[in-house]
């Protein structure tokens, strides 16, 4: 179903290691190394409640919903969750829940056609705007270089499409060893598969890797609200965004009350209304 990705930057980031050059030198490298099948200055969108970006906007940071088939509403969400492997030399069973439980993410698509039926699949009946950016700018923007393993914990990538069949043996059938490596890319990739009746939504996939262990930063920055499969990552808007769109049936008092609002935060981009009726 995949393979290792990236295998030529991996190793043009080991040869400027071993170069000693700086976290800063290396990071549109770790960026490029954690893109997965998807050109890092297309445009993707994402349609949102405008609550959630007021709130975000105001607290400098993006929240990441739970990788989950309980948040997600698909039961093949994060596959590994849910698959049992056996140790060949003592029999026992294994999951590789520990690693894919603290999985983050959030949907974008690189659709540009604005679409009455997104709109109403991800407004949620509330009022909502669709957010434009790249995947360079939201990796650059995410990675905090005050976090010394920034380059394990984001990433993004485009969903690939498979029968429902093949997507659940290909997980009982593969050994767990098959998702397991330093990069964290095997463990990556398995939420980077879904079923092909979302074919439409074209999903670029943003993940981020929650892991406060022994990792003060995250620890003291990355907020993880108690009862709520969320995570707010710290992030600077005017990195990110480039164009913010109206919900179809908004008004302008709204569109107005959001260009002032991002003005005074300092955010310049293109704030317009939809051009559905």
């Amino acid at each position: 179903m995949y393979l290792k990705k990236n295998l030529d930057i991996v190793q043009k980031i080991r040869e400027a290691d071993f170069q000693g050059q700086s976290k800063q030198q290396m990071k549109p490298l770790y960026i490029e190394q954690n893109a997965f099948d998807v050109d890092l200055d297309t445009p993707i969108y994402r349609v949102m409640e405008l609550q959630h970006l007021y709130a975000d906007v105001s607290n400098n940071v993006l929240t990441h919903v739970k990788a989950c088939k309980e948040t997600w509403g698909d039961d093949y969400e994060n596959p590994l969750l849910q698959v049992e492997y056996t140790e060949e030399v003592t029999g026992e069973k294994l999951t590789l829940a520990g690693i894919v439980d603290d999985f983050y993410g959030l949907s974008w698509t690189y659709d540009d056609v604005e679409r009455s039926s997104n709109w109403q699949a991800f407004s949620y009946g509330r009022e909502a705007v669709r957010i434009k950016s790249t995947p360079r700018k939201l990796l650059n923007a995410l990675m905090s270089l005050d976090d010394n393993f920034f380059m394990l914990h984001h990433y993004i990538g485009k969903v690939n499409y498979y029968d429902a069949d093949d997507l659940v043996q290909y997980f009982k059938q593969t050994h767990y060893e098959h998702h397991l490596d330093s990069l964290g890319q095997g463990a990556v990739l398995s939420l980077m598969a879904l079923r092909n009746c979302f074919e439409s939504e074209q999903e670029v996939r943003l993940l981020y890797s929650y892991d406060p262990s022994s990792n003060d930063w995250v620890a003291q920055n990355v907020a993880k609200p108690q009862g709520f499969p969320l995570c707010r990552v710290p992030i600077n808007w005017a990195q990110i965004l480039d164009e913010v769109v109206l919900a179809p049936g908004l008004e302008d008092s709204t569109l107005s009350s959001i260009r002032k609002f991002l003005s005074t935060r300092t955010i310049k981009c293109l704030v317009k209304s939809s051009a559905l009726s």
